[in-house]
């Protein structure tokens, strides 16, 4: 028993030392570790909380007035990190000369577009960074269906990081947009330090996806007169509307809905000089790209799937689809859809029905 009791004690003493052991050492690297390490936890955290102010601010206050507490003395460079950087220069840099030849080459009239421009974008003059450096001003434009839920989504976690991004979330950022002036976006553009992008994706799977997201038995659909006559309300039909049905309307241009406007005249892409072209085919790529370019962390892991990433560049899922289209009408779809195509680089070969184009 006596025996048992003295194992006890020093089993136990030996756990103190071990653990005084492993302070002490801890103190001794502590004091040696640069104190930049130290800070970052600090800044970054200061930078998500001083942005929960947005929606109360409007678009126009400086970056001194809206994020006063955020740190600038350190910084860290996120693009000296990114892997691939090279590769991605060139790809970003060649979307963004292709796109320049594209444009030059089209004529005035193409560039006539009623289009709603301003509800497709996001931006801010001052938008907190998460490197140490000041605000940056930031413009982006995404078409719907080609990632909006995406950037809508990262916008919103921007300024409320401790939300979950709902249809209520939704309804507050489309209220945000909705209070912000035409002028204060054309502001926005005018400023030499503003990062512009957009966001596109192949149109004929945009169209795609449209149908599907939208047209399904228990979806929501765009509320347009002409497609509401031809929606079937049919407990076994599996879709509202057939995907024929829905690209002669297209084609026809019997509806209104800005779903299917080109991205060409969305984002007015040939009108305004973004400095990067995003492509969701290649968004798990793109994605961080761009954050670190706005000095922010990348959190793309959590806004999109590889799932996602392969079934939107899926080429045998959408040879399906467009499987189900008469020849003469994919013909006219394509050439509906024929700006966003050449202008962006996509390809589609008609007699495979193969899609491609977004390296």
């Amino acid at each position: 028993m006596k025996s048992e009791n003295l194992r006890r004690r020093v089993f136990t003493r030996n756990i103190f030392f071990i653990i005084a052991a492993f302070y002490m050492l801890f103190r001794k690297i502590d004091r040696n570790l640069d104190s930049r390490i130290f800070n970052l936890p600090n800044q970054l955290l200061n930078k998500t909380v001083s942005a929960s102010v947005f929606l109360s601010k409007t678009l126009s206050l400086p970056a001194s007035v809206r994020f006063a507490n955020v740190p600038v003395n350190e910084t860290v460079d996120f693009l000296a990190n990114l892997a691939n950087r090279a590769k991605l220069d060139e790809r970003f840099d060649k979307r963004k000369r292709d796109l320049a030849s594209q444009c030059a080459q089209l004529s005035a009239s193409n560039l006539t577009s009623n289009a709603d421009t301003w509800s497709h974008v996001i931006g801010d003059m001052s938008v907190p960074r998460q490197d140490g450096k000041d605000a940056q001003a930031v413009f982006g434009c995404i078409p719907p269906q080609s990632g909006s839920t995406i950037f809508n989504a990262w916008w919103f976690d921007i300024y409320h990081p401790n939300d979950e991004f709902n249809k209520k979330a939704r309804a507050k950022l489309k209220l945000w947009k909705d209070n912000v002036q035409i002028s204060e976006w054309n502001e926005l553009l005018t400023r030499a330090d503003v990062v512009k992008f957009a966001v596109v994706r192949h149109p004929l799977t945009r169209f795609v996806s449209v149908w599907d997201d939208h047209f399904c038995r228990s979806c929501e659909h765009p509320k347009d007169p002409f497609l509401e006559k031809k929606i079937v309300l049919d407990d076994e039909a599996e879709y509202q509307i057939s995907l024929p049905e829905l690209a002669q309307a297209v084609v026809d241009q019997e509806t209104s809905t800005d779903m299917f406007e080109s991205q060409l005249n969305t984002c007015r892409l040939c009108e305004i000089d973004y400095d990067y072209i995003l492509k969701l085919e290649t968004i798990d790529q793109d994605f961080p790209y761009l954050m670190a370019k706005l000095g922010r962390l990348d959190n793309s892991k959590e806004l999109v799937s590889p799932e996602t990433v392969h079934r939107i560049k899926n080429a045998n899922l959408y040879g399906y689809f467009f499987a189900t289209l008469a020849p003469s009408q994919l013909t006219d779809l394509v050439q509906h859809y024929f700006s966003d195509l050449k202008l962006l680089g996509y390809t589609f070969n008609q007699a495979k029905n193969l899609i491609g184009g977004w390296d």
